[in-house]
């Protein structure tokens, strides 16, 4: 097991759940939501960085929201404040956000 793992856990646990909860109190504000999402991003990215935390930002960045304007483009779902090509300004940030959590995550049980 890694070392601090139980740490490192609820620290991610916390920000997924933070991030999470933004998005249904701000999600009307697309402007706001994305520069909350984008500084608690950064300040993630501050404390946990190494060099494959930024690319997989990134991939998560691009590719998620490539995939929502696929799926919102052909109707299998909608977003209720869409900002450009259907979908929310706050989106790839978000997206971004979730995919280096995820690998966090991912990165404690394995091993």
């Amino acid at each position: 097991m890694k070392k601090n793992f139980k740490k490192q856990l609820i620290a991610c646990m916390f920000l997924f759940c933070f991030g999470t909860a933004l998005l249904p109190v701000f999600y009307m504000d697309a402007v706001l939501l994305t520069a909350i999402l984008a500084v608690v991003g950064l300040i993630t990215l501050k404390f946990w960085h190494e060099k494959k935390d930024v690319q997989y930002f990134f991939v998560g960045f691009i590719l998620g929201p490539v995939a929502e304007i696929v799926a919102t483009n052909f109707g299998v779902w909608y977003y209720t404040n869409p900002t450009f090509l259907n979908i929310p300004l706050w989106l790839p940030v978000s997206w971004g956000f979730f995919m280096l959590l995820i690998r966090r995550i991912t990165d404690l049980f394995g091993d």
